[in-house]
């Protein structure tokens, strides 16, 4: 039972869609099916971990927007925001699974990654990403997806049918 995964690729998925849905901006710049077949490999206790400190970081510290505090690659690596400079890379971002797929999250150049992209077609379209990725958006699909997880350790036989 992977419940945990499951909720991290649907979390990284919703967004997705709801990007492409409201802002045409591809979901696949956000999430591909190599990330989903890399969250779903994860061991259920590092996507545990994971799921928690995401859930930590819009229940204890009201965060929004499309930032590295939602970010599942960047806590199963370890990203420490501190440790990013214009010069020089967190190491963290050197070995991130993420990164290799779509571009250094951190990298500055224009176009070097598709999380820039995202952020240049926020801009572009003068959409407030913190308002688009709101803090009761982040509540509402972690709420959900918490129901879905506790559905599928109550009858693992549905496991991830609630879709």
């Amino acid at each position: 039972m992977k419940a945990y995964n499951q909720a991290l690729v649907d979390f990284m998925e919703k967004k997705g869609k709801w990007m492409q849905e409201e802002l045409s901006i591809p979901s696949t710049w956000y999430f591909s099916e190599g990330d989903r077949d890399d969250i779903m490999n994860w061991d259920e206790k590092d996507a545990k971990r994971v799921w928690e400190h995401i859930k930590d970081n819009v229940k204890k510290h009201k965060c929004s927007g499309l930032r590295y505090e939602f970010c599942p690659f960047c806590h199963k690596y370890d990203y420490k925001h501190q440790g990013c400079s214009k010069v020089l890379h967190n190491q963290s971002c050197l070995i991130c699974t993420y990164g290799k797929r779509h571009g250094m999250c951190t990298d500055l150049n224009e176009g070097a990654s598709q999380y820039r992209q995202i952020l240049r077609a926020f801009e572009d379209d003068r959409i407030d990403i913190y308002r688009f990725f709101s803090e009761s958006y982040y509540h509402q699909l972690i709420d959900e997806l918490d129901n879905m997880i506790e559905r599928s350790y109550l009858h693992p036989m549905n496991e991830f049918q609630y879709k």
